[in-house]
């Protein structure tokens, strides 16, 4: 298993597969959240490298929200 920095393409991708996400957040919110503040997106491949979860935190005032 690897972790790794990753991109909101990616995590978008990974939460439309987890069932119990049954509204997952598109790209858009994920831009807007981020827009212009200290981020972070990490995602975990499997041994094939098929992409299997993914962590996003972002600046939110005076903590990092994730």
């Amino acid at each position: 298993m690897i972790i790794r920095k990753g991109s909101i393409r990616e995590a978008v991708q990974v939460s439309k597969q987890i069932p119990e996400l049954d509204c997952p957040y598109p790209i858009e919110e994920y831009q807007k959240r981020q827009n212009q503040t200290p981020h972070l997106i990490l995602v975990t491949e499997d041994i094939r490298g098929a992409l299997v979860g993914f962590k996003v935190g972002y600046q939110k005032g005076s903590a990092f929200y994730s």
